[in-house]
């Protein structure tokens, strides 16, 4: 960890900070006089393309792109996802047309950019795997994560906060253990991310949409694997992650436990009369706080502060056997829903009062950020 490399990486959060602010407002505007992008109520959604060009501009003006070897096979896979993302919002495409892009771009970057996950350290029992199984492990993964962050980006502000989190670390990791260049594009993505938060926070008018939730699944996903990868490759150094499978299940808990349920609502829809999207979309597990009595705001703020505890407990528990990590993770994470219940129950009170006199006070300023 070099002091001079924040020379390049502050610079970096900021501009991706400032261009997502300013773009924001264009994306939205252009989907509306367009009328791409509504919603089932006729709301008016979209704005996270400022997100996707923000990451990519600044990363290219203060990144080291020649340091990263799949770089070009990650540029054509986001392309080919926001390029899709963008036709889905004129013609609706088909889960199986969306599942087949998704599984060409991960395929893309897996395979062609070399971003193969062979040792899973003891992960899941697991250990070294073969090239092929590699790919389809990584594929899937990747697949699984973009999916999640499309579960958890119908929330005003969850993905984006959690995505904050997540790409926060992995940068300090990046930046830590030597990989610069992974380091600025972490933080290029933090950045840009905090900047679409202003518009997306409750009362928001512009909220990720699918393309913008796709893609940040899919900048996560390519930053998770290759700190598992090179996490692996570490052996022996200082900042080696010796539970890094255990790790990085920990802080994605938010977003897998929301696939896993929805899989398992639709898995039984299957032989029952079915649940839609929106169904299910009550039923999740941000939605299930709000009938508790949570604001909005609170809810996603909650379940920031659960991605984070689920991390440094990952940390905690690293000297324990692989499977007892694993099982304190899970039951940990099955635990969120009634320990925020409870929480709230004895001292929510207090938030909630907060959270309703900020509302009440940003109001007139909530209307600069709420594009109309």
């Amino acid at each position: 960890m070099l002091i001079n490399d924040l020379s390049f990486i502050i610079p970096a959060v900021l501009t991706a900070f400032i261009i997502c602010f300013l773009l924001v407002p264009v994306f939205y505007r252009l989907s509306g006089l367009r009328d791409l992008i509504y919603n089932s109520t006729g709301e008016k959604k979209g704005g996270a393309g400022g997100v996707f060009l923000a990451v990519l501009l600044t990363f290219s003006f203060w990144g080291f792109i020649p340091e990263v070897l799949p770089f070009p096979y990650f540029m054509a896979a986001l392309f080919l996802l926001f390029l899709t993302g963008v036709k889905n919002e004129i013609f609706i495409l088909n889960r199986f047309e969306k599942i087949v892009v998704q599984f060409t771009a991960s395929l893309l970057l897996v395979a062609g950019g070399n971003v193969v996950l062979t040792n899973m350290g003891g992960f899941i029992g697991l250990g070294d795997l073969s090239w092929f199984a590699g790919v389809a492990f990584s594929v899937a993964l990747l697949m699984i994560i973009m999916n999640s962050f499309y579960l958890i980006g119908r929330v005003n502000g969850l993905a984006g906060g959690v995505a904050v989190i997540i790409s926060g670390f992995l940068g300090v990791w990046f930046w830590g253990a030597g990989f610069i260049s992974l380091a600025i594009l972490s933080f290029s993505l933090s950045g840009a991310l905090l900047g679409f938060l202003i518009f997306n926070m409750s009362p928001a008018g512009i909220d990720m949409g699918e393309t913008g939730a796709i893609a940040t699944g899919f900048l996560i996903g390519f930053l998770g694997l290759e700190f598992l990868t090179l996490n692996a490759a570490l052996s022996g150094e200082v900042w080696q992650v010796s539970n890094a499978g255990v790790l990085a299940f920990a802080i994605l808990i938010i977003p897998f436990k929301e696939f896993v349920k929805a899989m398992a609502v639709r898995f039984s829809a299957f032989f029952t009369s079915g649940l839609n999207d929106h169904e299910h979309g009550r039923r999740d597990i941000h939605h299930e706080l709000l009938e508790s009595g949570m604001t909005h705001n609170l809810a996603s703020f909650s379940l920031w502060i659960v991605t984070i505890f689920m991390t440094g407990l990952a940390f905690l528990i690293a000297p324990l056997e692989a499977h007892i990590q694993l099982l304190i993770i899970l039951l940990f994470g099955s635990c969120i829903l009634p320990v925020i219940r409870v929480l709230y129950g004895s001292f929510g009170f207090l938030l909630h009062y907060y959270d309703k006199v900020r509302e009440r006070r940003s109001g007139s300023s909530a209307s600069t950020y709420q594009i109309n």
